[in-house]
């Protein structure tokens, strides 16, 4: 795996200013935060040349392109990837150099850190392929580099320098509550000491098996068991009695243990739906893809809901507030609330 640092303003001044207010250190204890994008390069298990890839990395650290190239040489492969990843005269971040991991090294192992200094490298969560990395890697096969890089992935390398007067945090800022929720979103990121290792980040798991939640027969405590298909659900008869409580209790067991965010009515209404109508058991797909695509999110179940204040009722929905808004201001929107997508009107660049 090549580590390719980026853009040495990953983040605005701004938000750095936030995140430092955030974190579990005194006032005036941190004197300064860089913030910069690494990039990380998982070549395809064919190809042959990755050491000589990182040595036209260090022979040369930001090349320039002046022809369309193809990814005959060495050169011309790091040249690619150069151009893709790194701005325009950018020299690189500092205190962040090019890197050649093995697939096995271990990772987290700080480098380059001085005394008052720690890092957090915030990634996209393991076994999770970024909306940036599905883009990426399709752009990258697009230049010619389809049989050469399987996969590419972007994370940020906060570099924290603390004051003079104020000793350096010996813990493991990874593994604080306060830090993770301050540097990362926790759904879809995950936060580390150093580089992770390449295998946390180009995770390459195996599709589970189909599980089904056995709200018909919960005696035994499962949450969910392996099936080999829905119609084996269906084809396996009920070993007991259909029990409407201990139906209720599991799906609202598995409500929390796989996150689905059901409300209490909708329990009621899968219960009702797979016990009485279908006859067998639900699967985890169904409920997952039934929790998203009932979700506040796609529904708007809260928006668009009637509600009342001090027992009147409102003629609008909370929703018809937030159209309200273009309806007085239409100028210059051509089209809103359609398709998840709003079109504006533009202006002559030239």
């Amino acid at each position: 795996m090549l580590v390719v640092p980026g853009r040495s303003q990953a983040v605005s001044g701004f938000r750095l200013k936030t995140l430092i207010e955030k974190l579990p250190f005194p006032s005036g204890a941190i004197a300064g935060m860089q913030a910069h994008y690494a990039h990380f390069v998982e070549f395809d298990p064919s190809y042959t040349e990755a050491s000589a890839v990182f040595g036209a990395a260090q022979t040369d650290h930001t090349p320039v392109a002046v022809e369309a190239l193809q990814p005959t040489t060495a050169e011309n492969v790091w040249t690619i990837i150069a151009t893709l990843l790194r701005a325009p005269g950018e020299t690189g971040a500092p205190h962040a150099p090019i890197q050649l991991l093995d697939e096995n090294t271990d990772g987290e192992e700080a480098q380059d850190l001085a005394a008052n200094e720690r890092e957090l490298w915030v990634l996209p969560r393991c076994g999770t392929i970024s909306p940036w990395s599905s883009k990426a890697t399709d752009i990258f096969g697009l230049c010619g580099l389809g049989c050469v890089v399987r996969r590419v992935e972007r994370g940020v390398v906060y570099r924290i320098a603390f004051a003079q007067g104020f000793a350096v945090p010996q813990f493991k800022l990874s593994e604080h509550r306060q830090i993770i929720n301050a540097g990362s979103d926790r759904m879809t990121e995950g936060i580390y000491e150093a580089c992770p290792a390449p295998a946390q980040i180009f995770a390459h798991a195996e599709p589970r098996p189909l599980r089904e939640v056995p709200i018909r027969d919960s005696s035994d405590g499962e949450l969910a068991r392996p099936i080999r298909s829905i119609e084996a659900a269906q084809a396996e008869p009920s070993s007991a009695a259909d029990d409407q409580g201990a139906a209720v209790a599991l799906l609202v067991r598995a409500n929390r243990e796989l996150g689905l965010a059901l409300a209490s009515d909708e329990i009621a209404y899968l219960v009702d739906a797979y016990m009485a109508e279908l006859k067998r058991n639900p699967t985890d797909t169904e409920l997952m893809m039934f929790a998203q695509v009932n979700s506040e999110h796609c529904r708007h179940k809260i928006f668009n809901a009637a509600w009342t204040i001090d027992g009147h009722a409102q003629t609008r929905s909370l929703f018809d507030w937030i159209r309200a808004t273009q309806n007085m201001h239409p100028e210059h929107v051509l089209s809103a609330y359609s398709d998840n997508a709003a079109v504006l009107e533009a202006v002559d660049a030239n």
